[in-house]
């Protein structure tokens, strides 16, 4: 059916083109001017001709199989592909970008007109590029054209200031996950991302590279060669030759160069390097790979340079494509003290809101038990919760600044009370209320001077808590207890009664479903953003509604608290007006 319809549609295309007087030519498969594509197959691809001003162009228009469910797109013959470029939006492959697919969708009620429009837009732009009336195109779509050029990437871990500098850049003799090697500030980057890439960097040597912020590159092509580097950087940055000449002398080849253009999208990035030259072609004796550059480039024109497209992978470049914009949290720093299910899904998600820097603390090991549920999986079981969602995390975000601690955190503060005074948030996720209240009275005692965010779930997940403590500020764990350990704001009035065994005591859990752990999750994330960015500074509890409506359905008890609340909301209590604890009330005094 679905093949019928293409076929249609591809009839009623050339009927319609046929109609409003246009010759079309059937390309061939061996035909020297058939356009090749990756990932593309074409149900039938035309010539056109037109004269636009004195000359005679010939463009290509091929249509996918899946037509009119995809665009077609144009190219231009040899002929005239060597006789116009370089013009903006054709690139080397001799493609002809017209319309955005990501930006516009094709209407599949007309396939003739959809086809006519590719037609007009693509002879449009050829007959402005001719005229240079779209010159300015080229700066919007630097990368388009310098890609193309390439033959490889590189990985950048950061992004740099736009001003001359010096970083510090690992080659790679072969192609290693994609790179052909990795750009960073420090050396302990470049080891970090290797390693959580399990990148053998034996026998490899970390290499200085220049950052050359360029005023303009010109319009493509660009220089492929010294001769070419020279003349276009004297044409339109001269004082980035200058600096580079100067980054040349007293080093030795190969001479690596990172640069950044201006674009009306911000600067981008791209990448080439000089390598030596041969003995034989070594003049007035000078010592191989210790040339001065003016040598270099002017006696040795035709020395090719070696180009290479650069892959950021750095935070702010990550989440700009996110849609988050520039990310916040610079000088945040946040502890996840439980990794279980909870902790693990909490974890991700404040990492892909933006935290740069998160530390995982837990000594327990993953089993089969925790798998339904957690953020880690079947292959990750035997490991340490908080080092495998650490390695994890690593090979999505390889910004990111993260510890894991397999130990106690009670033992770790035996050692040493203070070590989590460092956190701007702490946020505990374990389920013992007896180390909980630990924790708590540490803080009350000032002992810990950071904040905390205490959470835990009711059985099904019918409700979920966060409790934000501020030591500075009334309201802690004690006040939301009631006299046998129960919390006042319980949603389900007899939690026991939900608990589940194994295999005794020692196997108690308390059940809730994966989906609804997310939903919580994203709930506790939101809260916590203020609370990062020191919006909300008042300790407050959060309360979280699941499915109560079924939950009461089922003939179970709520609270009368809760009494009259319904499914899926959400319920922020600052402790400051509320009943407190003695230490807490002693604030209030004071």
């Amino acid at each position: 059916m679905l093949v019928d319809f293409y076929r249609a549609a591809l009839i009623k295309a050339e009927e319609h083109l046929l109609s409003k007087g246009y010759v079309l030519n059937v390309c061939n498969k061996d035909d020297p001017d058939y356009p090749l594509k990756e990932t593309k197959e074409w149900r039938v691809v035309w010539f056109l001709d037109r004269v636009l001003g004195s000359r005679d162009v010939q463009i290509l228009i091929a249509l996918p199989i899946t037509f009119p469910d995809e665009f077609p797109q144009i190219f231009l013959s040899n002929r005239s592909f060597d006789s116009l470029s370089p013009i903006p939006h054709l690139d080397l492959r001799k493609f002809l970008c017209t319309f955005d697919p990501i930006d516009s969708a094709p209407n599949p009620d007309k396939p003739g007109e959809i086809v006519e429009s590719f037609i007009e837009k693509g002879f449009k732009i050829i007959d402005d590029g001719i005229a240079k009336r779209n010159l300015p195109d080229y700066n919007e779509e630097f990368l388009a054209y310098w890609d193309v050029e390439c033959n490889g990437k590189l990985s950048m871990l950061f992004s740099p200031q736009i001003e001359r500098n010096e970083f510090v850049f690992l080659p790679f003799t072969s192609i290693k996950n994609g790179y052909w090697g990795v750009i960073a500030e420090r050396i302990e980057d470049i080891k970090n991302w290797c390693d959580a890439l399990k990148i053998s960097i034996d026998g490899l040597n970390v290499a200085n590279i220049l950052f050359l912020p360029l005023d303009s590159f010109g319009n493509p092509p660009y220089p492929a060669t010294n001769a070419q580097l020279h003349k276009r950087l004297k044409e339109y940055s001269p004082h980035s030759l200058k600096d580079l000449i100067q980054y040349f002398r007293g080093r030795t080849d190969p001479y690596y160069v990172l640069f950044s253009v201006p674009t009306p999208a911000g600067h981008v990035l791209g990448f080439w390097y000089h390598y030596g030259v041969s003995k034989k072609n070594i003049a007035a004796g000078f010592p191989r790979g210790n040339i001065p550059a003016e040598h270099l480039l002017s006696k040795h024109p035709d020395r090719k340079l070696i180009k290479r497209v650069v892959d950021r992978v750095d935070r702010q470049r990550l989440f700009t494509r996110g849609g988050c914009g520039v990310p916040l949290f610079e000088n945040v720093i946040a502890s996840v003290i439980g990794c279980g299910s909870i902790g693990s899904t909490l974890a991700y998600s404040l990492v892909r809101s933006g935290l740069k820097a998160i530390d995982l603390i837990d000594p327990e090991d993953l089993t089969s038990a925790n798998i339904a549920r957690h953020f880690c999986g079947l292959s990750d079981i035997g490991k340490n919760k908080a080092q495998v969602l650490r390695e994890k995390f690593r090979l999505s975000y390889p910004y990111l600044q993260c510890k894991a601690y397999d130990k106690d955190i009670l033992l770790i503060l035996s050692e040493d009370v203070s070590v989590l005074n460092k956190y701007t948030l702490n946020i505990v996720a374990i389920g013992k209320l007896a180390v909980e209240k630990r924790l708590n009275l540490l803080v009350q005692n000032k002992a810990i001077t950071s904040s905390f965010l205490f959470v835990w779930v009711e059985p099904l997940l019918i409700a979920g808590h966060a409790l934000f403590v501020n030591p500075s500020k009334p309201g802690c764990l004690e006040c939301i207890l009631e006299a046998d350990y129960k919390v006042k704001y319980r949603v389900v009035e007899e939690a026991s009664k939900f608990f589940k065994r194994e295999a005794g005591c020692q196997t108690t859990y308390i059940p809730y479903p994966s989906l609804e752990i997310d939903r919580f999750v994203n709930s506790i994330t939101r809260f916590i953003m203020p609370i990062l960015k020191g919006d909300l500074t008042d300790s407050t509890l959060l309360t979280w509604i699941g499915d109560i409506d079924s939950f009461r359905k089922k003939g179970e008890a709520v609270s009368t608290y809760w009494a009259s609340d319904s499914s899926y909301t959400e319920h922020a209590m600052n402790l400051s007006y509320q009943q407190l604890c003695e230490t807490c009330s002693s604030k209030v005094s004071a």
